[in-house]
């Protein structure tokens, strides 16, 4: 089923979408058209109804990531859930996060200490050492600025709180549009940073940080100057898998990063689908999204081939995706498609073909 979350000239889409929080809660956030007031609704329904819960002051939320999800506590499930929300062009520059430790009932702004101009423009991913349940109070942020200017990362230890000054990437890249925890604690963790170049001069890197984010260096290259990544996943198998938009081209490595091989192209499929925007996986599958018709696929050979399932999108453009062991949520947006007004969706569904 499609669920209208807002219909609103000032709303452009459903662009963030957080893992699933604990019996049938989620969050998303609605992206801002015409202001900067992008909105953080909750669903505690498994994705029937949503409703807003605060305003960000931002033009977009890009990314959730969730420290504690406290899934195991049954009698009060949400209360401590702590979860950071990560802002593009917020309104304060500074204030490129807002921060829950109650579940959503609260947020207050972590604010940055950004690079001299041009400073950071938002921050677009980020990760937790290890995962919610069990993971570190490390976390690392990835930040956007213009291009020709490069790339940084934002270090906090206390699951979020406070962040150190900003710590340079990728040299010529300007988005580090996606963060990936791989192995280690601390001071000698292991993670990647999936650079791009917004000009479209240099093709997209995976930077590797060994010393728990200190220093980066150049791991490798994919694809072509000019592509930009759409989406990682780290599979339960060890291996990775990321997107690029150009065919809708996803890539799979099974040695951390350090090489890939071209796996599947979309559009060679279906010739609309030229972004693989996000990956789930349950027991028996992996599931992507891809973006411009809406597609729904299947893997169930740890990301190696896909078959089309379902059609979520239709009449909106598909951007985040979240889900559990048998539901699917998918977010997006008419406004995203320029069949406004401004409309953001989600498409919710159960997993019934495993």
């Amino acid at each position: 089923m499609i669920v209208t979350i807002a219909r609103n000239d000032a709303f452009r889409q459903v662009f963030a979408l957080s893992v699933h929080l604990g019996k049938d809660m989620w969050f998303c956030a609605v992206d801002s058209d015409t202001n900067k007031v992008s909105t953080i609704f909750e669903t505690v329904n498994a994705g029937s109804s949503w409703a807003p819960i605060f305003a960000t002051l931002s033009k977009g939320v890009r990314d959730f990531v969730v420290v504690n999800d406290n899934t195991d506590n049954t009698a009060s499930p949400y209360v401590n859930n702590t979860v950071l929300a990560l802002l593009s062009d917020p309104a304060n520059g500074d204030d490129m996060l807002v921060r829950t430790t109650d579940g959503g009932d609260s947020w207050s702004a972590v604010t940055f200490t950004r690079s001299t101009a041009p400073a950071e423009t938002g921050l677009l991913s980020g990760a937790l050492e290890g995962d919610q349940k069990s993971g570190g109070s490390r976390v690392i942020v990835g930040s956007a600025r213009q291009v020709g200017n490069t790339a940084t990362v934002f270090i906090s230890t206390d699951s979020g709180a406070t962040f150190g000054s900003p710590i340079a990437v990728a040299t010529g890249h300007n988005n580090i549009w996606w963060v990936e925890y791989i192995s280690g604690t601390g001071a000698s963790g292991i993670w990647l940073a999936f650079c791009h170049d917004q000009g479209g001069t240099l093709a997209p890197v995976v930077y590797q940080t060994t010393d728990g984010g200190a220093n980066w260096s150049s791991l490798s290259t994919v694809g072509a100057a000019g592509d930009v990544w759409q989406a990682v996943h780290k599979t339960s198998q060890g291996t990775l898998l990321a997107t690029t938009n150009n065919n809708g081209r996803v890539y799979r490595s099974t040695n951390n990063g350090a090489s890939w091989t071209l796996v599947f192209e979309a559009a060679n499929v279906i010739a609309t689908e030229t972004k693989v925007r996000r990956f789930i996986e349950n027991s028996t599958a992996i599931y992507c999204v891809s973006q411009n018709a809406g597609y729904l696929w299947r893997s169930t050979d740890d990301g190696v081939n896909y078959t089309v399932i379902d059609r979520a999108g239709r009449q909106f453009g598909p951007i985040c995706f979240s889900g559990t062991e048998t539901r699917i949520l998918i977010g997006g947006g008419q406004g995203f498609t320029g069949a406004g007004p401004g409309r953001a969706e989600m498409y919710v569904a159960t997993i019934v073909d495993k």
